[in-house]
């Protein structure tokens, strides 16, 4: 009970960092309102993300929800019956959502949201540490390499006579998520105006997603499966490949241009490399198929598969950026 508490506290204080954060933010934008502004945008972002993250896990394990608790099953509150990527995705919803009522517009709202970006990611990033103080939740495989029984590489869990030491997911979550965080304010500093013509938003999503899909796979404690399906690694691959669709949506619509090709290529080159995650999992969970390939093995191809899928972003980014620069629209 203590420790739940304690995690519940550090992730309210991680939403209250991030608000100050972004009205401190809001002095780049045109915001009448700033501080009315802050706490009715991060009402709104947790009111849709814990709602979201509650529905989306029941709505994923409907048969262990629904089916044995009835409704009873959206009041319950364990940490471990919630999902993270809908958290996550209800957060940044809620924002825009609030956003573009304000502007009257999606338009208009889009600076606002990129100015919001790395204060959301900031945001996520205490979330997840706050999962060290929730026991065996958002952690790995039992480490038993002395040399690496370390924080913050891996979680001490105590119990009565034995002590064991797993991988701290949670920590690399949290850390991806910062640097997430600081390459999106370094990009915007650079380049002064890029919170205004830029899609800071979207990328920041996007990288926290691909990312996401090794995470969940390193992640031993995570409840949300369909057999060895690991449902928020599913979601996050789809996030990905929702993202290389609407650059290349967006890019033919700027340039009037008709489908081609060319414009699907990174499309498909994404499913592709989401179907080699697929192989990888393969390879983990049914190793005697492979030749006893070794888990190292399995997680070389996952991270080949991340490498195209981030060269196909940045591919289509740029596609997109120019295509907004040449018709002087930003979105």
């Amino acid at each position: 009970m203590v420790n739940s508490l304690v995690s519940l506290s550090v992730a309210l204080g991680g939403v209250v960092v991030s608000a100050l954060f972004f009205r401190f933010r809001l002095r780049q934008g045109r915001s009448e309102r700033p501080w009315l502004t802050v706490i009715l945008t991060y009402l709104a972002a947790l009111i849709c993300g814990v709602v979201l993250s509650k529905l989306t896990y029941a709505l994923c394990q409907f048969g262990r929800t629904f089916m044995i608790s009835g409704f009873g099953a959206l009041f319950d509150g364990r940490i471990e019956s919630f999902s993270f990527v809908g958290f996550a995705a209800g957060t940044m919803l809620g924002a825009r959502v609030f956003l573009n009522l304000v502007e009257h517009t999606s338009l208009g709202s889009v600076p606002t949201v990129n100015l919001f970006a790395p204060c959301w990611a900031l945001m996520l990033a205490v979330v997840r540490f706050s999962e060290r103080w929730q026991g065996v939740y958002g952690v790995g495989d039992l480490i038993e390499n002395t040399s690496l029984q370390v924080f913050p590489i891996a979680q001490k869990i105590a119990g009565e006579g034995y002590t064991e030491w797993y991988l701290a997911v949670y920590v690399f979550e949290c850390a991806w998520a910062l640097l997430c965080a600081l390459v999106c304010l370094i990009a915007q500093k650079v380049k002064k105006e890029t919170y205004k013509t830029g899609f800071s938003a979207e990328r920041v999503a996007f990288y926290l997603c691909l990312m996401q899909i090794l995470f969940q796979s390193l992640n031993a404690s995570d409840m949300n499966k369909w057999l060895f399906v690991r449902v928020e690694q599913l979601l996050s691959g789809l996030l990905v490949l929702f993202f290389i669709i609407r650059y290349a949506w967006m890019t033919r619509t700027f340039l009037k241009q008709k489908v081609s090709f060319q414009s699907m290529l990174p499309t498909l080159v994404t499913i592709f490399a989401i179907l080699l995650v697929v192989l990888a999992e393969f390879m983990l969970d049914k190793p005697y198929y492979f030749f006893d390939i070794p888990a190292f093995g399995a997680y070389i191809v996952m991270g080949v598969a991340l490498l195209i899928m981030a060269v196909m972003e940045i591919v289509s980014a740029r596609r997109r950026f120019a295509a907004q620069k040449q018709r002087h629209l930003y979105v």
